[in-house]
């Protein structure tokens, strides 16, 4: 089962873990976070089985394909499965309506980026840098698949213009120069 978020599906070492784990795994089920849609991800992995986390009638057909797969010989009945799925669906459009507002009030103030070697680094809430370099064209997630390689976007398939086995030296410079 593969959670994505929006942070997921900008973090290149989720998408690395996500596309080893779908290599090996018979069978994965995406479960998608809003704002995070369908078409955002389109490409990355099949979501011919995937579900919105908020979707009911979705989470009903989870439950049905667990029970099967785990042999549950005396499951939840449909009436006690509704409420308690009801009650935590209620609490996850909290947390999507919450996560909306945090969003609007930080893009309100100065951008998370800064712009450096042919990337962006976002900042941390609690100062620093992520670790992880962003696509300078359209600030999707990047990987080196090794270290002699230049971090590539996601999405646009960007390169940055530094090597993998820079990052360290990189993080180094950016610290120095933007906190």
């Amino acid at each position: 089962m593969f959670i994505l978020s929006r942070n997921f599906y900008e973090s290149p070492v989720c998408l690395c873990e996500m596309g080893a784990t779908w290599v090996l795994a018979n069978e994965h089920i995406p479960v998608l976070v809003p704002p995070l849609d369908y078409s955002d991800v389109k490409g990355v992995i099949p979501l011919t089985q995937g579900l919105k986390i908020n979707d009911p009638l979705k989470l009903n057909s989870l439950k049905t394909k667990i029970e099967k797969l785990f042999t549950i010989e005396k499951p939840l009945s449909f009436s006690t499965w509704e409420r308690k799925r009801d009650r935590i669906l209620s609490r996850i459009k909290n947390s999507i309506e919450n996560q909306a507002f945090s969003v609007e009030e930080q893009s309100s103030s100065i951008s998370p980026f800064i712009e450096y070697r042919g990337a962006k680094f976002k900042r941390k809430p609690s100062g620093g840098f992520e670790e992880s370099p962003y696509c300078l064209k359209c600030e999707g997630g990047t990987f080196a698949m090794n270290g002699r390689m230049p971090f590539v976007c996601g999405s646009c398939k960007s390169t940055s213009g530094f090597k993998g086995v820079e990052i360290t030296t990189v993080l180094s410079e950016v610290e120095r120069e933007f906190s």
